[in-house]
């Protein structure tokens, strides 16, 4: 079948996240016939983001110039704080997904990301398993991210979400307590609003990659009941 799809650019530009969760991508050629079918128009779509997304591993995996997109080595561990050029790696492969336009598959377009439903980052993760990917970043990305889309204003959103995809920012949890450990039932750590200003009262330890963070999310009790 035949799928107007150019660049890798102009395929994510198309893919909408209206039109995805209609299906609804205009015509496709379909064995020389014409079909409005969602069930075409969305396989259609996805395989045409799964050739954009191989073309473009490919080409960030071949070039010579210094800072490809490194492959995936069998034993290197994909968290390892303590090692500070394995993090600055991992800023760096950041950086070239967003510059690739690979960043940020299903966060909204108003903050930065490609506006995508999870079938197109299923998608990426699959072409991706050759390749290493900024997994330094997982705390920002499972942790973060989520918190930031549920809870946070759009100023927050706005201004936190960018930095976080093109790898300029890497967050650390602020969790574990010296009395509770990992327990959130036991944290003790409080945050009172005093003056439009949030004044934090604990302790926090053991941050994983705390020392290597620009930014950390604290849990902290509001309610002193």
């Amino acid at each position: 079948f035949l799928f107007p799809f150019g660049a890798f650019g102009g395929a994510l530009d198309q893919l909408g996240a209206d039109e995805l969760e209609h299906g609804q991508f205009g015509t496709v050629a379909l064995t020389g016939r014409q079909t409005h079918d969602p069930r075409v128009t969305a396989f259609a779509a996805s395989e045409a983001l799964r050739q954009a997304v191989k073309e473009l591993f490919h080409r960030l995996s071949v070039e010579e110039e210094r800072g490809r997109l490194p492959p995936r080595i069998p034993g290197e561990p994909a968290n390892a704080f303590e090692n500070l050029e394995l993090v600055a790696k991992d800023r760096r492969i950041q950086k070239m997904l967003w510059d690739g336009g690979l960043a940020g598959i299903t966060v909204p377009k108003e903050y930065g990301g490609q506006g995508l439903d999870q079938r197109f980052e299923d998608i990426f993760h699959e072409e991706a398993e050759p390749y290493r990917l900024a997994w330094h970043f997982g705390n920002a990305f499972n942790i973060v991210l989520p918190v930031l889309l549920a809870h946070g204003s759009e100023e927050q959103k706005k201004k936190y979400i960018p930095s976080m995809l093109d790898g300029s920012v890497m967050w650390c949890q602020l969790l574990s307590e010296p009395s509770g450990g990992s327990d959130l039932a036991g944290a003790t750590t409080r945050a009172e609003m005093r003056d439009g200003k949030w004044y934090l009262n604990g302790s926090k330890v053991w941050t994983s990659g705390g020392h290597c963070s620009d930014m950390g999310l604290c849990l902290a009790r509001t309610d002193p009941t």
